[in-house]
């Protein structure tokens, strides 16, 4: 009995992480690198190409992208 409890909670544990890992930090990081591209067109007015340059920059050194 008590194992199926500890392989249930393992199970959970390991299943939220995954989801946290692939869906959920993924989602945050971008979407910081989305309003810091929108806020330094806005503010410094570099063009979109600059823009799109820091946006893969910031993903790239979050770990998102190679």
């Amino acid at each position: 009995m008590k194992i199926k409890i500890v392989t249930g909670i393992v199970f959970v544990f390991v299943i939220s992480f995954l989801f946290y890992w692939y869906e959920y930090r993924p989602t945050q990081i971008r979407s910081k690198c989305e309003t810091d591209m929108e806020l330094t067109v806005k503010g410094t007015g570099k063009t979109i190409e600059q823009a799109d340059f820091s946006y893969k920059m910031c993903l790239r050194s979050s770990g998102l992208e190679n």
